[in-house]
């Protein structure tokens, strides 16, 4: 998985675990962070700020602890991967990507700033109201498609798949949007 260097190198452990879908969320990862429940690909035994690294062709994990963010540079291997794990076989293995790459790949991570969707919906009406944009214009992408069969499984081929529920918020600002239409 590709991850920013901004998010790396800028967030807290915390915010890294969530990004990297170990944790439920960026305060979910906190506290797996102080009560040591994952663990980074180092060397044991040493703290973050002096870690040296693991030896050549030795995976060795380590507990997180929360550290400062600029103290995630000691962990990374080859000055561009990072090795996570939760439990005994949950791992990730992470490759920094510098921030303009990130973005020319359309990637995005859950909890990364100005992509969640309610953000994305507030937009949408604010452009509807102001005439920015037409009401034929307006795409609301899968909110649309679920707005039919909300809670009715749709089938792939190989297995069920059950469309994520919806918040108040976002339920709310879906029926400001199709008034305007």
């Amino acid at each position: 998985m590709k991850l920013p260097e901004s998010l790396i190198l800028g967030k807290s452990i915390g915010r890294i675990l969530y990004a990297a879908g170990l944790a439920s969320s960026a305060s979910d990862g906190h506290r797996l962070a102080v009560q040591q429940g994952a663990y980074v690909g180092a060397a044991p035994g040493q703290k973050a700020g002096t870690n040296k690294g693991m030896l050549f062709g030795q995976l060795q994990f380590t507990p997180v602890k929360a550290w400062f963010p600029q103290e995630t540079r000691n962990f990374l291997i080859d000055g561009k991967l990072l090795i996570l794990r939760k439990g005994k076989h949950n791992v990730r293995v992470i490759e920094m990507v510098s921030d303009e790459e990130y973005a020319r790949l359309g990637l995005t991570y859950p909890g990364q700033p100005y992509t969640g969707k309610v953000r994305k919906l507030n937009q949408k009406l604010k452009d509807l109201k102001a005439g920015r944009v037409q009401p034929d214009e307006v795409d609301l992408g899968e909110s649309e498609a679920a707005l039919d069969d909300e809670h009715e499984p749709q089938y792939d081929q190989t297995h069920l798949v059950f469309p994520e529920p919806k918040g108040r918020q976002q339920e709310a600002l879906e029926k400001k949007i199709k008034k305007h239409l």
